[in-house]
C-alpha cells in the first residue's frame, strides 16, 4: 500500500490554513463592528451637549407655556401716552366747547380701551417673544436626536454586517477544512484501492 505523503501534508497544510483565514478574516469583522460601534459612541457623545441642551429648553418651554403669560403688566410708557392721549382729547374737546360733554366722555374711554387693548396684545407679543429661545433650542435638541437616531440605526446595520460576514468567514473555514479533510480521506481511499490492484 502506497501512501501519497506529499498530498497528506498539502492537505493538512491547506486545512491549517483554510482554518486560520477565516479566523483572520472574522476577527477583521469583529474588529470592523468594534470600530463602528466606539465611533457612535463617540459621536453620541459630542452631540450629548446639543441634546441635552434642547432637552431642557423643551422642560423649560412645556414650563412657561402650562404656566401662561401671568397677569397684565402695563407697559412703562403706558401711563405716559394715557396722560398725553387725555390731554389731547381735552384739548380737542376744549376747542369745540365741548369740555365735560358725553362726547368727550365717550372719546375718552374708546381711547383709554384702544390704548389698553394695545398695550396688552404689545405685553402678551412680548411673553410670545420670550419663548423662541427655548423654541430654537429645543427644535436643536431634535435635530440632534434625529440625527443620532439615524446614526444609530445605520451603525447597528453595519456592526451587523461586520458580525453576520464573520460568521460567514467562519462557516467558510470549517467548510474549507472539510472538505480538506475529506479530499484527504477520498486520496487515502483511492491510495489503498491502487495498492489492492
Amino acid at each position: 500500500m502506497s501512501f501519497d505523503i506529499g498530498s497528506m501534508i498539502g492537505g493538512y497544510s491547506q486545512g491549517k490554513a483554510t482554518k486560520e483565514a477565516a479566523k483572520m478574516a472574522a476577527k477583521a469583522s469583529i474588529y470592523a463592528a468594534n470600530i463602528q460601534r466606539d465611533q457612535y459612541n463617540q459621536t453620541r457623545k459630542d452631540m450629548m451637549p446639543w441634546l441635552e441642551t434642547g432637552q431642557r429648553a423643551l422642560k423649560t418651554l412645556e414650563q412657561k407655556i402650562a404656566a401662561g403669560p401671568g397677569e397684565y403688566e402695563k407697559s412703562k410708557d403706558y401711563d405716559f401716552l394715557m396722560q398725553q392721549g387725555t390731554q389731547a382729547q381735552e384739548r380737542g374737546a376744549a376747542a369745540r366747547g365741548g369740555l365735560q360733554s358725553g362726547a368727550e366722555q365717550k372719546a375718552l374711554t374708546e381711547y383709554g380701551q384702544g390704548l389698553a387693548s394695545q398695550d396688552y396684545d404689545k405685553w402678551l407679543n412680548r411673553w410670545y417673544q420670550s419663548l423662541t429661545p427655548y423654541q430654537s433650542l429645543s427644535g436643536v435638541g431634535q435635530t440632534t436626536g434625529n440625527q443620532l437616531g439615524t446614526l444609530g440605526a445605520y451603525g447597528a446595520a453595519q456592526q451587523g454586517n461586520f458580525i453576520n460576514q464573520a460568521g460567514q468567514y467562519q462557516a467558510a473555514g470549517m467548510m474549507g477544512v472539510g472538505n480538506t479533510i475529506a479530499n484527504m480521506g477520498s486520496s487515502l481511499g483511492q491510495s489503498g484501492q491502487n495498492a489492492l490492484t
